[in-house]
């Protein structure tokens, strides 16, 4: 019985030491970009085209805000379809490490492809639409 609280005592000390030291990354490329919204001030949604079916869905970065390099990048050619790409990493120890690679890249055609995303705001007692064209 104490050779199984012993090893019982020391898992658990060891999955808490790994839960402390956790590494999170995510890195991808969002492909046929038909649509960029601004969701809120500079946070962004994008409509995705299947080019097998056509079909349309709506793709959306989770914390954005945690991207330290976000770019809006105009040198996608008028006959192509834009694109994204993303990358972060970090561990929970060190969450402001500079060395580690955090961006979200939206290349686009021009600025007037950034759309209102639709997204309302508190004033007073009620909420106000804030749908506008980001650029003109």
């Amino acid at each position: 019985m104490r050779r199984f609280l012993g090893v019982a005592t020391l898992l658990v000390f060891i999955s808490m030491m790994t839960v402390g030291c956790s590494k999170f990354e995510r890195r991808g490329v969002i492909q046929n970009v038909t649509r960029v919204f601004m969701t809120s001030p500079n946070e962004y949604a994008f409509m995705v085209k299947n080019l097998e079916t056509g079909d349309m869905e709506l793709r959306q970065i989770f914390h954005q805000y945690r991207f330290r390099e976000k770019k809006l990048i105009p040198d996608v050619q008028p006959d192509q379809l834009m694109w994204v790409e993303y990358a972060e990493s970090r561990t929970s120890d060190d969450m402001s490490d500079l060395s580690k690679p955090s961006f979200l890249r939206i290349h686009i055609h021009s600025e007037s492809d950034i759309g209102g995303g639709g997204w309302k705001e508190r004033v007073g007692k009620h909420y106000e639409d804030r749908t506008t064209v980001v650029v003109k």
